[in-house]
């Protein structure tokens, strides 16, 4: 937009102003009054204002609802309703600035495995259920297979070298969240590359709403342009969790 503002200025006065003091007006034209200069000068910065401002509320919009889209892909069938696509929406553009939130807190206390091997996600599974089912109170071997039939229906991975594998059950007593960095690459089925980032959510139906915001969280955590490369060069656990709590995101309202 700039360049074609100089443009337009240069050939003005070339045409309007220049030309015209050798006697050469080659479209009959005259120059503006003074006073339409002032008007011009007020005018042009609102109108580039304008411009930038519905240019940065696009890009806003298309990432909204890049995240809406990408969440709502691998929402389980029981937590689906008439009203989910609306109360999504309202989480991903809700922005209270809330400084610190539920998520933000179950992360700070979160395990986290640090993998650095590949492995196939049913290893990945068995290892994650041993840690999770004594948070949770469910049996180790249930979750595993709450897991593997969740990744059965629909894959988790939501972008490359990113999944949210997410068991919803009754029977699980609390919302948790356990991250996975695995730089080799965990083997996913029917995924060409190995997956480096693992957020595995499990907790009760009645949840629905922490769900949806921390898959909401997750999703913008994803967008931050430095987060795959800071969380692959983190050199220890505080490091990684130190990713996810620094990662540039609008704190979503969760209390």
């Amino acid at each position: 937009m700039l360049i074609g503002a100089g443009t337009t200025l240069g050939l003005q006065v070339l045409l309007v102003y220049s030309l015209p003091l050798f006697g050469v007006s080659p479209f009959k034209t005259v120059p503006f009054p003074p006073e339409w200069w002032l008007v011009i000068l007020l005018i042009t910065p609102a109108g580039f204002l304008a411009v930038e401002l519905e240019k940065l509320i696009r890009r806003r919009l298309i990432k909204a609802s890049a995240r809406i889209h990408t969440v709502e892909r691998i929402i389980p069938k029981e937590l689906r309703d008439d009203t989910l696509r609306d109360e999504l929406r309202e989480i991903v553009i809700e922005q209270r600035g809330i400084v610190e939130g539920r998520f933000d807190r179950l992360i700070k206390k979160c395990e986290i495995l640090d993998i650095d091997r590949s492995i196939s996600l049913k290893e990945m599974f068995k290892m994650v259920s041993a840690m999770l089912s004594r948070r949770v109170g469910i049996d180790k071997k249930t979750l595993f297979n709450l897991l593997m039939e969740r990744e059965k229906q629909v894959s988790t991975v939501i972008s490359h070298g990113l999944a949210i594998p997410h068991a919803i059950a009754r029977g699980i007593q609390e919302f948790d969240i356990l991250l996975v960095r695995c730089p080799e690459g965990v083997i996913f089925p029917d995924v060409s590359r190995g997956v480096h980032t693992v957020f595995v959510l499990v907790g009760p139906p009645d949840e629905r709403n922490f769900y949806l915001r921390a898959l909401a969280a997750i999703a913008q955590i994803a967008q931050d342009k430095d987060f795959d490369k800071n969380w692959l060069k983190a050199v220890d656990i505080e490091e990684l969790r130190n990713c996810i709590l620094s990662a540039e995101r609008k704190r979503v309202g969760i209390v």
